[in-house]
């Protein structure tokens, strides 16, 4: 089976963790990363042992790419992966999809149009604190209750600035 080429557009923590999913599975390949901060896209590229740019329409243009990952602020999601679809890519982009539920019913017409798979990233479910307590409830035993709080460490400024990360209620 011929692996997926895959571009990674943004070069934070969530595209490292995917960037590190794909290689891993055996599956897929990462080809490119994109970041706006030159430094960040190099660093990225060294540890993957891939190319980059600071273009993230190089990505999409790029006739090997079958498929991207979206990991930028919520505001660019419509924009990249709007255009990632009708270059003929498959995206995975994070939570949320997008900003609205217009844009975000426009972005699957194209995917569906093209036979293009889109996926919204929900990972917290597939990382380890979920793995491990699900591994363990047969030991457990059936939850009763259960209370979770999630704290983030080294939180860039995009994701605070509700003009980029948008109102988390905006699609309701």
């Amino acid at each position: 089976m011929e692996k997926v080429k895959v571009g990674i557009i943004g070069a934070g923590g969530r595209a490292n963790f995917q960037a590190k999913s794909i290689r891993d599975s055996g599956k897929g390949e990462p080809l490119i990363v994109c970041s706006p901060v030159e430094e960040e896209a190099k660093k990225f590229a060294q540890n993957y042992q891939i190319e980059y740019t600071l273009d993230w329409k190089k990505v999409i243009e790029n006739p090997q790419i079958d498929a991207v990952t979206v990991s930028v602020p919520n505001i660019f999601h419509y924009e990249i992966v709007s255009a990632a679809l009708k270059a003929g890519k498959h995206a995975l982009v994070e939570y949320p999809m997008t900003l609205s539920k217009k844009d975000a019913e426009e972005m699957i017409k194209i995917a569906q149009k093209k036979n293009l798979v889109l996926w919204v990233s929900l990972t917290e479910r597939l990382e380890n604190p979920h793995l491990t307590i699900k591994s363990q409830l047969s030991a457990i035993g059936k939850p009763l209750f259960a209370f979770a709080s999630y704290i983030a460490a080294g939180l860039r400024g995009w994701y605070v600035d509700l003009s980029l990360r948008g109102d988390p209620f905006s699609a309701i």
